[in-house]
């Protein structure tokens, strides 16, 4: 997408479609920690609707790249405790992601000093895994409304990415935070193993396809799938017996990674420079070359209100 003209170090989407300011309603409602910023929205000139979004580093699966496809358990463990921390804020707004997968996830860019904030860690990961934002909310839907939580429907569209979709999510039925939660699961065990068993399944149609990889998630035994990734295996078991309208104990879910003990930094080590590369390859050359320069910022400085 194109760089703002009005916000040299933000991300604008412009779109004749009613996705946006549907997605800016949202944005709107999960103000808070964990979820990208949303500066302006509106009907620009020539009659598109915009919004101007904070730009942020490099997703997780750029990330993934740069660490030769596999993430090590350590990070795995942290980013799972982040992500629970990040969808639970997210669902206690009445929200469901429906679209997890590593290219929703993305880091922001660190702090100038002036800009830098104590924050306190959360328990269980370095401060590394801070910076870990959800994006993305084009698909995103309301589960409970002013009548309180909605209800199951069948034949309903598999809105997401097949790879990372909940097996009711395949079957067809309403998603809920049961579904986010499993797309979650396969998606933590993507970032260790590097790819998942369905992956490559042919079919002639999207259906068809959803309903193959549905299959083969059913009969890949969660043992076999979580070998080797301490907690993963419950964590799976919890979030698929939950009921569609069930509250789920996050702080449990949590648990089953906490207990592992991972204190050490992201396998991203040295993500100044990554998120460096990342606004290079990015950034129109004039602003880049700011970033080799000693000591320099990789944002603007703060503006001064004129008297």
């Amino acid at each position: 997408p194109p760089r703002s003209t009005l916000f040299p170090y933000t991300t604008l989407f412009r779109s004749p479609h009613p996705q946006l300011p549907h997605e800016a309603r949202l944005y709107k409602s999960l103000c808070g920690e964990g979820v990208c910023q949303m500066y302006w929205h509106g009907t620009t000139a020539d009659g598109h609707y915009a919004l101007i979004l904070e730009l942020l580093g490099p997703s997780a699966e750029e990330l993934l790249h740069k660490c030769r496809s596999t993430f090590s358990i350590a990070t795995v463990s942290q980013l799972a405790i982040t992500l629970l921390d990040r969808f639970e804020f997210i669902h206690s707004r009445g929200i469901v992601h429906r679209d997890v997968k590593p290219q929703n996830l993305a880091i922001r860019l660190p702090p100038q000093p002036h800009d830098a904030r104590r924050r306190a860690v959360r328990e269980g990961r370095t401060a590394s895994f801070d910076a870990l934002m959800v994006i993305d909310f084009g698909l995103a839907r309301a589960f409970y409304t002013a009548d309180g939580h909605i209800s199951m429907r069948r034949h309903q569209g598999r809105a997401g990415t097949a790879r990372y979709a909940s097996m009711n999510t395949h079957r067809g039925l309403t998603q809920s935070r049961r579904d986010d939660l499993e797309s979650i699961g396969y998606l933590l065990v993507f970032l260790h193993r590097g790819r998942l068993p369905w992956q490559g399944v042919r079919a002639a149609s999207r259906k068809e396809k959803h309903l193959k990889i549905c299959e083969a998630k059913a009969r890949t035994p969660l043992a076999e799938l979580c070998a080797a990734m301490p907690g993963m295996q419950e964590y799976l078991h919890y979030v698929r017996q939950l009921a569609f309208d069930a509250d789920p104990d996050y702080e449990h879910l949590r648990s089953l990674f906490l207990k592992q003990g991972h204190t050490v930094p992201a396998d991203w080590a040295g993500p100044d420079q990554l998120l460096k590369d990342h606004l290079v390859a990015h950034l129109p050359r004039a602003s880049a070359s700011r970033l080799h320069r000693p000591g320099g910022d990789i944002r603007p400085p703060p503006r001064r209100h004129e008297s």
